[in-house]
């Protein structure tokens, strides 16, 4: 028996020499584990002893040993796989059947790593079986993509987060956009985005004040309004303490109305200024203007007269902005909820309220883009469900139903060519199934005809084309 083994055991090296030879995956391909080597070389040669002696359960159990060792060698998947015709093992198909089920599952919800892995469970116990090697292949090939797309989100969020830092506000905003489109179930990028655009917006309310004071402020000054000059100029300074322009402004501005001394002269240039401020709905600026001419002539009506108008104006504008502001922030927490119908219609009333500001714009624009992503993403998930009903029942052979299910799948995604490569597959086999039995009936007439009338010789011929038709 010793003798034997040894003999079976050269033969077996020799047989690992010849795959050597071959690029291939696994142990063979690299030999840097002696010690794996040797497991493997030794389950091998158990499992042709088990199987020389027809022993096919213990020959399996030593053959998947081998496969656990280097899940790519072809050598003992070939041996599993004629082991089968002759063998099946009960718990292999409960387990197989589990192993393909809890797969769908996990291949349903994402979980690619997961499905993965027991669709190798599956391979490994049928290594013959199609669909349990191209759902492997499937669930590898996303598992991959997904740790791609992970890999690509985490460093938009890293340059983002830099660029944020960094106060390059631009950068980081694209790049909190590129990272939301690509994982649009994370809220960290859109609250992001959310913060840059309301600094962004403070910051451009504020320049443009600045700006539109100091422009304001030098017509003023061209024209000799001294008033409105220098209420434009310390308008100014008040929102850029900072800034030197308006402080050399107000200096000359003092020393040119130095030169009205004439108290009626002041009044009418006041009230001059006041009002080109009002007609131009600057009510604020105007407010104060009316007041400055009031104290030169306080026995004048006028502008108190005007003083009481502006004041309803600013309760109209103040109810505004009150308006407007508790619009945006149920817009904003709608947004945040992940309510995008509802804070789109918040953020229309907001844009309807002041439709000059951009904000709302962008945000009712941003949400036009995620609902068409979330759409998509719906379409996706039911196209993949029914898909993977239709792949169950064309692996139970319930073709007439896999059929009607990859009509729906194709109904979902017109542009995708699986379900219509399937349903020509099902109705090929189908008519190969039909063709068969035609045939397979036609030979046992003949053979029958042939026995009745004493002819054996034919009769013989026509049974075992019938056999060969259906071996079962």
């Amino acid at each position: 028996m010793n003798t034997l083994r040894l003999l079976k055991k050269t033969a077996f090296h020799i047989l690992l020499l010849s795959f050597l030879t071959i690029p291939v995956s696994g142990v063979f391909a690299q030999a840097s584990d002696p010690d794996k080597l040797k497991q493997f070389e030794d389950a091998i040669l158990r499992g042709e002893e088990f199987l020389a002696a027809k022993d096919y359960a213990k020959a399996k159990a030593e053959y998947q040993k081998a496969l656990v060792i280097d899940p790519a060698a072809k050598y003992p998947k070939d041996k599993l796989t004629y082991i089968r015709k002759f063998y099946v093992d009960p718990e292999d198909e409960a387990r197989f059947a589990k192993a393909i089920e809890t797969g769908n599952q996990l291949l349903t919800a994402r979980n690619y790593a997961g499905a993965l892995e027991q669709f190798s469970l599956a391979s490994n116990i049928k290594p013959e079986d199609k669909n349990a090697r191209d759902n492997m292949a499937k669930a590898d090939k996303l598992a991959k993509e997904q740790n791609e797309t992970d890999k690509q989100y985490a460093k938009l969020i890293a340059d983002a987060d830099k660029f944020f830092t960094g106060k390059d506000l631009t950068a980081a905003r694209q790049a909190y956009v590129a990272a939301s489109i690509l994982k649009a179930e994370e809220a960290y990028p859109r609250q992001r985005i959310n913060e840059i655009d309301t600094k962004n917006a403070a910051e451009k309310s504020l320049n443009e004040a600045y700006d539109k004071a100091l422009t304001e402020g030098d017509d003023a000054y061209s024209n000799r309004d001294y008033t409105t000059a220098t209420l434009k100029y310390e308008q100014a300074l008040k929102l850029k303490p900072g800034e030197n322009y308006p402080k050399s402004m107000l200096e000359r501005v003092m020393q040119g109305s130095a030169n009205l001394k004439d108290a009626q002269q002041n009044y009418q240039t006041a009230i001059a200024s006041a009002d080109r401020l009002f007609n131009s709905k600057d009510y604020e600026t105007a407010l104060t203007a009316y007041q400055n001419a009031s104290k030169i002539l306080p026995e004048e009506k006028y502008p108190a007269q005007q003083i009481e108008k502006i004041n309803v104006f600013l309760q109209q504008k103040q109810k505004l902005e009150e308006e407007y502001a508790k619009t945006v922030s149920a817009g904003n927490q709608f947004f945040e909820a992940k309510q995008y119908n509802e804070a789109r219609t918040e953020f229309q009333k907001a844009n309807n309220l002041k439709p000059e500001e951009a904000f709302p714009k962008q945000k009712i624009e941003e949400i036009a883009g995620l609902l068409l992503a979330i759409k998509d993403a719906e379409r996706d998930k039911n196209y993949k469900s029914v898909l993977a009903t239709a792949d169950q029942l064309y692996d139970a052979k319930d073709y007439e139903t896999a059929i009607a299910k990859y009509k729906e799948a194709a109904e979902i995604k017109a542009e995708e060519t699986y379900p219509h490569e399937k349903i020509t597959a099902i109705n090929k086999l189908m008519a190969d199934e039909i063709a068969a039995k035609n045939a397979y009936d036609q030979a046992i007439a003949t053979g029958d005809q042939s026995f009745n009338k004493g002819e054996f010789e034919p009769a013989i011929t026509a049974y075992q084309t019938a056999i060969s038709l259906q071996p079962g």
